[in-house]
């Protein structure tokens, strides 16, 4: 693949890697840092993008694996330790009040997720539409939050 032939392909790619990539970060900054970067990923692995089928395609596959490892390394480490820093609940208003202050250590997109499904009983079609995301990533947000939250929960022994 010859230079020319790249820049043609991103220059087609460019629009929809950026409407992708704004979708899954919600920030302008990060999503135009997440489209260069896999521009020169890309750059550096012409072999695998002249070999594609849909080269447009190709580059926005490249591009949701970038943001998706942008939004892991975004994702909070020591949620447990935080926990710890919280008192025990006493009554039922106490624990949902306490349940809340867990959701708000919970990952943006999984607060999100949590929130639409427990809270507005949304289906996970109109999730998925809502946030710009699959609903089999809706789904495995759902279940990494609820697992994270109940480690939150039982860590202080209620």
């Amino acid at each position: 693949m010859t230079a020319e032939e790249y820049k043609e392909t991103l220059t087609a790619a460019w629009p929809a890697m950026t409407r992708v990539a704004l979708g899954l970060l919600r920030d302008t900054d990060s999503a135009r840092d997440a489209v260069q970067e896999t521009a020169i990923s890309l750059w550096t692995h012409l072999d695998k993008l002249e070999k594609a089928a849909n080269r447009q395609a190709y580059c926005t596959g490249a591009l949701r694996l970038t943001c998706m490892a942008r939004l892991r390394s975004r994702a909070p480490r020591d949620d447990l330790a935080a926990a710890e820093e919280t008192p025990a609940p006493e009554t039922e208003t106490e624990t949902e009040d306490y349940l809340m202050t867990l959701v708000g250590r919970l990952p943006r997109q999984q607060q999100e997720v949590f929130l639409l499904r427990v809270r507005s009983e949304m289906e996970f079609a109109a999730i998925a539409d809502r946030l710009s995301i699959t609903q089999d990533y809706a789904r495995q947000l759902l279940s990494r939050a609820r697992k994270t939250l109940r480690n939150l929960y039982h860590r202080n022994d209620l």
